[in-house]
């Protein structure tokens, strides 16, 4: 898989947490809150995947 797959699929992956994150986070149970949270995280994991694969697409030195 090259690097562009990658980011293709990351940003595919990463419009599914924040659907998912936005059903969940202005539910204020409990439960819900934690998910959130798991899902916040997903997503700051996400974004820094993508954005190093960007670097070294672009950058590649």
């Amino acid at each position: 898989m090259t690097n562009e797959q990658k980011v293709i699929y990351l940003l595919q992956y990463h419009e599914q947490l924040v659907k998912e994150f936005t059903n969940t986070c202005f539910d204020m149970d409990e439960d819900n809150k934690e998910y959130s949270a798991y899902l916040k995280a997903k997503l700051h994991k996400v974004n820094d995947l993508i954005d190093k694969l960007l670097l070294t697409e672009c950058m590649p030195f």
